[in-house]
């Protein structure tokens, strides 16, 4: 495999960044020329050209740029970009072909050279470019596009000889290695990746791909697969059918004999060398895998992986869990577990964002493994659940709650005369001492006395906030924590069916110790979060419930009666309760996974349709048509907003929030001139009785500000719109300025 060599790859990055410059500029000329973002066509345009100024407009809004019902104007900022892009990249793939030798003259089947398509066309008074993309239209009909608009504006001159000179002056190499085509796109957003950075906002829809260059072409994705994939699958097709590779009249009768279902192999290239068989044009290799199982997909373009990253560490805690309970002796009783634990509602809430709950279920999971592992034995296992518990102490501090649960441990050691006293005192010593360094070493910041400090107070602040509640104090109790779990976790039928096979488990079964653990690691934790916590974040129960959940095989164990043998009425005069209790518990899981999958399913749905569903975008596309697109400054409009309200990040908007609370001090130390604020914030805390709760001083200013937007009352504000989601206010002299009746 060829590869750019670092002057080769500075070259494209330097010609590609230019092009892309001289490309916007050119095609912001020639679309202003067409007057696309102009309220009308101009009067001496033809009706050709007005024919494609509408089609362009069109295609516009198609992109997101925005029209202005009221004026009829447009921006063209996207249909400029995408104009640029098209131009620069199908005259780029067009030398891609011919240097590849796979720009084919229809007539004759023969590759020719991008000199010999340009020769083509000066006989036939044609452009180049256009003869070009007829030819390659034919093999790849998806880059080199009939009847888009965009490929129909010409750039002028000027620019299009500007970028003919880019293209030519990079090297055959360039175009004959196998990653130039994907340093290409990214290339083509450096410049746009410096300014976004430079600029030092959220990143949002606009910037997000300059920034991570997630988004790879279409064409680009389905070439490289077509031509891999799908050439180990032609391959294995023409060898199982020699007779077609030596009587295929073409390659699309090749990709006709090789299509599997729906998937066509579009960009799959065949080659014949001096009357020999056809073959795929990326080779055919004896090393190959002989079974689609075996093949592995090793794909670079994966993105960031945020999905992966977010459920991966739950889906390892899910296994470490239903190891140590079935120690995966039964397929089936395992993925069983498995699926069951994994339903559960609020782990598929935590698998859709990111939390650190996962990390910390799957550290105090290993801790189990590993002091399971150890057996007493007090050797290298042992250190390693020290290790892994004080990672879990390093993440959210609950590794803490091991306080009961590994002094038990060395108990158990010292009552069975696996170590004597003095053995205890050590060993116990070593492991608060790995924990210790554990959670040192991956916290460094606490080497700096300033730093410890700040981090003690923020948790002191945070243990006081939960104790008390944010800002206004909550009113808490074990009931309001049995809510929440009936209501993210489990029908009450299932946390009793948990409860009693933790302690079955812990009483029977070979699997003794590790229940006894999960037992004195639970039942602290759960006792701390009932009676010390106001607060109820629905994934603080996850570390407690879940290893209780895990322990259902105890319970089932327990229960399953033995085989059949004698009469069957003997049989069930002699194991009645066992069946009745095992009818019982499958009844009850069961019901649970209804219960689960009653809630998965339309979580999911909302999340993967959110973008439609958002009441937040709702809003703002309501505000936005009605009234921000009638405000015309000269300058950015300062927005403050509330954190759940969305408005999108713009050069037209100076932007502000603030997590929690806002009030008159906060808007003018930003000199906000409109407020979009949440209504539920607002009634939140301006409930009956709310100023006797609050245990901030300044709430009484939190509470005076709000009462205020809920009445239109803002001082030096004009309330704008609301609805039963969000109010907006208007600064007066902007409001008076816009929207005001003459």
């Amino acid at each position: 495999m060829s590869t750019l060599s670092r002057d080769l790859r500075r070259a494209l990055e330097n010609t590609v960044r230019q092009a892309r410059r001289t490309a916007e500029t050119g095609a912001r000329k020639v679309i202003e020329q067409l007057a696309v973002h102009h309220h009308e066509p101009w009067p001496g345009m033809t009706p050709s050209q007005r024919e494609l100024r509408n089609r362009l407009r069109a295609h516009g809004r198609q992109l997101g740029d925005r029209h202005d019902d009221r004026r009829g104007v447009q921006g063209i900022d996207r249909l400029t970009t995408e104009c640029a892009y098209e131009d620069w990249h199908r005259m780029l793939f067009a030398r891609y072909l011919a240097e590849c030798e796979l720009l084919i003259e229809p007539q004759s089947g023969v590759a020719i050279s991008l000199a010999e398509c340009e020769e083509l066309a000066r006989a036939e008074g044609r452009d180049w470019l256009e003869l070009a993309a007829e030819y390659a239209q034919r093999m790849l009909p998806q880059i080199f596009r009939s009847g888009d608009p965009v490929l129909e504006v010409a750039l002028p001159p000027e620019t299009r000889s500007a970028l003919e000179d880019l293209m030519k002056a990079l090297p055959r190499d360039v175009f004959v290695a196998d990653d130039s085509l994907g340093w290409v796109y990214q290339y083509w957003q450096a410049d746009r990746k410096e300014e976004v950075n430079r600029s030092e906002k959220k990143i949002g829809a606009d910037e997000l791909p300059a920034v991570t260059q997630l988004f790879t072409e279409d064409y680009m994705v389905l070439f490289l697969l077509h031509n891999t994939l799908g050439a180990w699958w032609a391959g294995k097709v023409l060898a199982a059918k020699p007779a077609l590779a030596e009587s295929a009249s073409n390659e699309g009768e090749l990709r006709a004999a090789c299509a599997v279902g729906d998937v066509e192999w579009t960009y799959l290239r065949f080659v014949r060398e001096d009357g020999k068989p056809w073959r795929p044009a990326a080779g055919t290799f004896e090393g190959w895998p002989k079974a689609a199982k075996h093949i592995t997909l090793l794909d670079p373009c994966m993105g960031s992986g945020h999905f992966l990253v977010f459920a991966l560490p739950m889906l390892a805690a899910m296994l470490v869990l239903v190891y140590l309970q079935t120690g995966f002796e039964s397929y089936i009783k395992s993925i069983g577990l498995f699926l069951l634990l994994l339903s559960v509602p609020e782990i598929v809430t935590n698998t859709l964002w990111y939390h650190p709950e996962g990390l910390v279920l799957l550290l105090i999971g290993l801790t189990f493994l590993f002091l399971v592992r150890d057996d007493l034995k007090f050797g290298r296992n042992f250190y390693l659940a020290a290790l892994f518990c004080g990672l879990a102490v390093a993440t959210k501090l609950v590794g803490l709650f091991f306080f009961l649960a590994i002094p038990y441990y060395i108990f158990l050691g010292w009552r069975h005369n696996r170590i004597d006293t003095r053995k205890a005192i050590v060993v116990a010593a070593q492991f608060v001492t790995i924990m210790f360094c554990t959670f040192v070493l991956v916290n460094p910041f606490l080497f700096w006395e300033s730093e410890r400090k700040f981090a003690w107070k923020t948790q002191s602040d945070l243990h006081d906030a939960m104790g008390a509640g944010f800002i206004v104090e909550y009113t808490s109790g074990p009931l309001d924590w049995y809510n929440l779990v009936v209501k993210k976790f489990s029908i009450p039928a299932f946390l009793l069916l948990s409860a009693v096979s933790v302690v079955i488990g812990a009483l029977k079964g070979p699997r003794r110790l590790l229940n006894q653990l999960i037992i004195i690691w639970a039942v602290p934790f759960a006792i701390y979060i009932l009676v010390a916590l106001a607060i109820h974040p629905g994934h603080f129960p996850v570390p407690i419930l879940l290893p209780v959940f895990s322990s259902l095989p105890a319970y089932f164990t327990f229960f399953t009666p033995p085989k059949l043998t004698g009469s069957f009425l003997d049989y069930l005069k002699r194991h009645a309760l066992r069946l009745v209790m095992l009818v019982v518990g499958i009844t009850i899981v069961a019901a649970q996974f209804s219960f689960s999958l009653s809630r998965d399913i339309p979580h999911y749905l909302s999340v993967l349709n959110r973008e439609q569903n958002s009441r937040s975008l709702q809003f703002y596309e309501k505000i936005n048509n009605d009234y921000l697109l009638h405000i015309t400054l000269a300058r950015p409009l300062i927005v403050f907003r509330d954190v759940g309200m969305y408005i999108p990040d713009s050069p037209k908007y100076e932007m502000h929030f603030k997590w929690g609370i806002s009030n008159y001090n906060t808007i003018q130390k930003f000199n906000s001139e409109m407020l979009v604020l949440s209504k539920q914030h607002l009634y939140d805390y301006t409930q009956e009785g709310m100023l006797e709760k609050g245990r901030d001083p300044d709430f009484v200013l939190t509470y005076d500000f709000y009462k205020d937007a809920l009445e239109g009352t803002v001082d030096g504000f004009t309330l704008l719109y609301q609805d039963d989601f969000g109010v907006v206010y208007l600064s007066t002299p902007l409001y008076v300025n816009y929207f005001s009746s003459p």
